[in-house]
């Protein structure tokens, strides 16, 4: 409930509003940058096991701070189509 006391919201007004959640969101933020697309997919390369870059599919959220949302449950592993990508390794920079 919204406190009224003087009156300054009637009935039938219609106004557009946003609330503050509170609710824990376990997501990941990627710079948008790195979403690559593929016809209608669209998708990023990660590092992997045996530090191999690995195509990783993914469903694209909102942005927040400038960088992409995309929900963990949302990233799907996939073959990718370029040799290139298959074989070569990565060095992980810090």
């Amino acid at each position: 409930m919204l406190p009224n006391p003087d009156r300054i919201f009637t009935p039938g007004l219609y106004a557009r509003v946003q609330l503050e959640g509170s609710a824990d969101l376990t997501a990941i933020l990627i710079d948008d940058k790195a979403v690559m697309t593929d016809q209608d997919r669209k998708y990023v390369y990660v590092v992997g096991p045996g530090n191999k870059a690995v195509r990783k599919d993914v469903t694209l959220g909102d942005f927040a701070d400038e960088l992409r949302i995309v929900p963990p449950a949302s990233m799907r592993t996939t073959r990718s189509s370029s040799p290139a990508y298959r074989r070569s390794s990565s060095r992980i920079r810090r």
